[in-house]
């Protein structure tokens, strides 16, 4: 049975399905609606609950929200701890790469400047034969 990929839309990194629950997660909690939806919650439970009248439904709303902080951490962070161990992936590829080039065009000087003192002693070659030509003596 073939397993199903997922990729993640903005880098096209593949995800496994963990991260992939995860990102949608948080595509839902990330916004400004579930905000203020859990905000309205909490300030009609406040209301509604007095305190003072020890109601428990404060205590349960408080139990609740604490669980589900907890959860948003939990899914934030795999997701993005993932995520971090993939970059450091590919930031050690291009520091490799990086290094190569590096290497590579060290080398690149060295044979241009071989090439250019050979070309000077050519030219240095040629003057002096030229020299000798125009002086008559020829060899």
């Amino acid at each position: 049975m073939l397993k199903k990929q997922y990729h993640d839309p903005v880098t096209g990194d593949t995800l496994t399905l963990g991260e992939h629950i995860s990102w949608m997660i948080q595509s839902i909690i990330r916004r400004w609606l579930f905000l203020g939806i859990i905000t309205a919650l909490t300030v009609y439970v406040w209301i509604v609950a007095d305190p003072i009248w020890q109601h428990p439904l404060t205590d349960q709303w408080n139990l609740w929200a604490s669980w589900l902080a907890i959860a948003i951490e939990g899914v934030t962070a795999m997701a993005l701890i993932n995520q971090t161990r993939r970059d450091a992936v590919v930031i050690r590829e291009v520091r490799a790469v990086s290094r190569e080039v590096r290497a590579n065009s060290q080398l690149l000087l060295q044979l241009v400047q071989q090439e250019e003192q050979e070309l000077q002693s050519i030219d240095q070659q040629l003057e002096e034969r030229n020299e000798e030509e125009a002086n008559g003596h020829i060899r």
